[in-house]
């Protein structure tokens, strides 16, 4: 009776395996992000959505909510990044360059964990999963990553990105006879992702 008992263990445990090497990968992450944010540059992004804290600060956001050159910047139309680093200054009273890289950040590891979710839904086995997370986790969440994901207001490259990984992964939560619900879902989040940077127009695929 006992040797019967250790079988459901080992297999609970390889089930479990993937999702906490992808839980370790994104800790890692994060602990990294938060610890050299300061210390990376911030490159073009200054401008959108960095531009938003200056105008909230400055007292202008307001004035220029509704102006679409607020969002408007080379190729691409920064809507939602802009408004949450608009909406991230305002709740701290100030802008903050630790809260504006984690929330670049934190887009950037749920993309990751949204693309790991697909893998799984593939049924693919659990030492697949497990090395897709590890190889992924090094190519997604590696220090190479760190200067353009990793930077203060960078959520204009991650929150798009985010979006087309959603996108991908209600696509395949029902495979047939998508209700109109779901397609306007997906619709709603390809046209974020749009209005998020140029890259975004990439989640209508």
């Amino acid at each position: 009776m006992r040797m019967g008992m250790r079988g459901p263990a080992p297999s609970r445990l390889r089930r479990a395996l993937p999702a906490a090497v992808q839980a370790a990968c994104v800790v890692l992450f994060l602990v990294t992000v938060a610890h050299w944010h300061s210390q990376l540059p911030l490159n073009d992004a200054w401008h959108m959505p960095g531009r938003a804290m200056q105008l909230v600060v400055g007292g202008e956001f307001g004035s220029v909510a509704l102006d679409s050159k607020t969002y408007q910047h080379n190729d691409g139309f920064h809507l939602f990044p802009v408004l949450a680093e608009a909406l991230l200054t305002k709740l701290n009273s100030g802008w903050s360059m630790l809260s504006s890289a984690m929330l670049g950040a934190l887009f950037w590891a749920l993309s990751y964990l949204v693309l790991n979710a697909i893998v799984g839904r593939a049924g693919v086995s659990s030492g697949v999963r497990v090395l897709f997370a590890l190889v992924s986790g090094l190519v997604m969440l590696g220090p190479q990553s760190l200067e353009r994901i990793g930077a203060p207001f960078s959520v204009h490259r991650t929150l798009p990105v985010f979006l087309t990984c959603l996108v991908a992964l209600m696509s395949m939560a029902r495979p047939g006879g998508r209700g109109l619900a779901s397609l306007s879902a997906q619709a709603a989040l390809c046209a974020a992702a749009q209005l998020s940077f140029i890259s975004g127009i990439g989640a209508w695929v």
